[in-house]
């Protein structure tokens, strides 16, 4: 009996989404309008997805949700919950934290189904997908504060969606070449917005204004829309998609080159830390004035990706290289962070020069009062005469002596 209890008691606080289940088991029927699967992968379950279903508490417990850091990524026009560019992106979220991934699979289109049909839809799916997220929240106690919506192209527009029917509660939305044709000059309540969020940051990577050739120009956006909007390469044509560039082979499925470079720098960013310049961008007002080299460093730094500063809000404009890796160093601007390298020869440092002022100072006390506190430190570390006269007669020894003289 008590290792049924010690069991049953394991259970609850390593899987809390089982207290709902315990107390009510009964599955609970929600109709979704557009989205036909929530997939979820965690450092438990890389490869093969779990499937989460709105209102079903015995899938929820039969997975390993728990309530921590929770991305949800969603796709775009054509897209699939299982395209290449998601399934790297997520490999490279469990990388670099322990956290859940949700991908949203929604009916997209097929070549068959207009663009503008589909384009109606948008609404439904970030609809469907706050009806998960409170369903996650009254189940597991998952906050929205630990929700950040990442969508691309018309998923960015659904993650606008999901934020407002969440009361722009959620902690972040990251737009990732959101869509553009109708789109453009589009009302805030009709498309992605920084009210959506607590920190809405956007990619801009094919965006440009489609009047007749809507096809062959740009399929992104060309306004800025959140809190930080990022143009890498001036946010129209990406250098990897012109001849010698490796963009079309990193894009993978899911869209055009161009489109869909935001995912793959996005992807790249996850890579690095804030301690380094890599994807580190400036503020400036347009991409003209940019390549002049005139705009300034942002302080605090601010860096494209998952590094995004969330105090920090404007303009940004940055280089991307021709081929992988994508991020560029800036070499004239200071990271946002120190390396561990860095802190520890920093540590060292603090340290040398502390222990180097006492034993000037312990010299100086010697020399002035006649206390031989540094011969008697000498014989207690073992250091011979020539040793300690080598110390004595240092410059930095000379130095502090000095100024300590000056001061006297």
């Amino acid at each position: 009996m008590a290792a049924t209890l010690a069991l049953l008691m394991a259970v609850l606080i390593f899987h809390p989404s089982l207290v709902n289940f315990l107390v009510s088991s009964e599955d609970t029927s929600i109709n979704l309008k557009y989205v036909q699967n929530f997939y979820l992968w965690t450092r438990r379950q890389k490869s093969e997805p779990q499937e989460l279903k709105v209102g079903s508490h015995a899938l929820l417990a039969a997975t390993h949700f728990y309530p921590r850091k929770t991305y949800v990524i969603i796709h775009g026009f054509l897209g699939s919950g299982t395209d290449g560019w998601i399934l790297s992106m997520k490999d490279a979220l469990l990388r670099r934290e322990d956290c859940n991934v949700i991908s949203v699979n929604w009916s997209s289109g097929s070549m068959t189904i207009g663009y503008y049909v589909i384009q109606g839809r948008v609404s439904g799916v970030g609809e469907d997908i706050s009806k998960l997220l409170i369903f996650l929240q009254d189940v597991t106690g998952l906050t929205p504060d630990l929700v950040h919506l990442i969508g691309h192209s018309l998923g960015a527009h659904a993650a606008g969606f999901t934020g407002k029917m969440m009361n722009g509660t959620l902690s972040r939305i990251t737009g990732l070449d959101p869509a553009g044709l109708k789109y453009h000059q589009a009302e805030s309540t009709d498309r992605l917005d920084k009210t959506d969020a607590a920190f809405v940051d956007v990619i801009h990577t094919h965006g440009c204004t489609t009047i007749l050739s809507q096809w062959t120009d740009c399929y992104g956006i060309d306004e800025n829309l959140g809190d930080a909007d990022f143009w890498p390469n001036g946010g129209e044509r990406q250098p990897s998609c012109m001849p010698g560039g490796d963009g079309a082979t990193a894009v993978k499925d899911g869209s055009s080159c161009d489109h869909g470079m935001a995912y793959v720098l996005y992807t790249e960013s996850l890579l690095y830390s804030a301690a380094t310049t890599r994807f580190l961008a400036r503020p400036c007002l347009s991409w003209k004035l940019y390549n002049t080299g005139i705009c300034p460093c942002s302080h605090p730094a601010q860096y494209m990706g998952y590094n995004v500063n969330t105090d920090v809000h404007g303009v940004f404009y940055l280089n991307t290289s021709i081929t992988a890796p994508y991020a560029l160093l800036d070499p004239e601007c200071s990271a946002g962070a120190f390396s561990t390298v860095q802190i520890i020869g920093l540590v060292l440092v603090s340290v040398l020069m502390t222990l180097m002022i006492i034993l000037v100072m312990l010299a100086l006390v010697q020399q002035y009062f006649g206390i031989p506190v540094v011969t008697r430190l000498r014989v207690a570390l073992g250091m011979d005469e020539g040793s300690w006269q080598g110390f004595r007669e240092s410059p930095s020894t000379q130095l502090l002596a000095a100024g300590d003289q000056v001061i006297t």
